[in-house]
């Protein structure tokens, strides 16, 4: 005899329905809001991955429907091997590769132009919790980079998840201005918006 399941109570729908959105990151962001405002979060927003092994043109291809224009770099384990941006793809990188190794540009892997972990800076997303937008702006500055993984450290075993990123080109285009200048104007702007605040 075929076995009978119980049926779940139902709703009767009420006017003015809403549904859930997707994530996105806040158009417009001022130098002074908190850091997490600029952060492409990963809990929330889709990481974005290629393999090692793809040819660049297929990167780029994924790299230009990317909001924050990276990708995540990994192994068939999934694990993270590096990055590699719209800039790795589209700079001086491919040339050298092509010059160095006589390949044609179709034949050029991703493994062999992102940026390797070793390279990349990262920062614990706890020291995110009091910072601001100029605080991360003067740490890419400072380390010369585009971008920065922000990473949550299990406190039992030490190990770090990437939890997302901070992209210098993405909060440009939050902040409306382009912050990939030199960092002492943007933290400049950040005092005139504290001297303001003081003020109003």
């Amino acid at each position: 005899m075929p076995k009978t399941h119980s049926q779940l109570p139902i709703l009767t729908l009420k006017a003015g329905l809403g549904y859930y959105h997707p994530y996105e990151l806040p158009e417009v962001i001022h130098i002074d809001d908190p850091a997490l405002n600029a952060l492409v979060d990963f809990k929330y927003i889709k990481a974005e991955i290629i393999g090692t092994e793809d040819p660049i043109d297929v990167a780029l291809i994924s790299v230009k429907k990317c909001p924050y224009h990276a990708l995540l770099v990994v192994n068939h384990e999934h694990r993270v091997l590096g990055l590699v941006s719209t800039e790795d793809l589209l700079g001086e990188k491919p040339l050298q590769v092509i010059q160095e190794r006589r390949l044609p540009r179709a034949d050029i892997s991703v493994g062999l132009i992102m940026t390797p972990q070793s390279s990349l800076i990262a920062i614990d997303i706890e020291e995110l919790r009091h910072a601001k937008v100029a605080n991360v702006i003067a740490t890419l500055h400072a380390y010369k980079q585009h971008f920065a993984l922000v990473v949550k450290v299990d406190e039992k075993t030490g190990t770090h998840v990437i939890r997302g990123l901070f992209s210098i080109t993405q909060m440009s285009k939050q902040l409306g201005r382009d912050v990939s200048g030199d960092v002492s104007e943007a933290l400049s702007i950040a005092e005139m918006h504290h001297d303001l605040h003081l003020h109003d």
